[in-house]
């Protein structure tokens, strides 16, 4: 008879929350870095101090701002 080790009833619930708070964890420490989704935030076009688009001369609208637009170039892409 073979035995074998079974998991616990709770494992894969406290599994879960042991990555979730890593997850969490990260995403709050590096979220200037790390952040993966297009935004004015992480775009070259996007002027911080004024909160304008420097394409359009004006504040972009909030959705804009969010999710970004078409015209979208990384702050940290070298453009030659």
């Amino acid at each position: 008879m073979k035995i074998e080790p079974k998991l616990r009833n709770n494992f894969e619930t406290e599994l879960y929350q042991i990555y979730r708070n890593v997850l969490l964890s990260t995403i709050r420490n590096t979220a200037k870095f790390a952040y993966p989704f297009k935004s004015c935030i992480n775009c070259n076009h996007f002027n911080d101090k004024k909160e304008i688009c420097l394409l359009a001369n004006s504040r972009p609208p909030a959705p804009i701002i969010v999710y970004g637009c078409d015209s979208h170039i990384e702050k940290n892409d070298i453009p030659f």
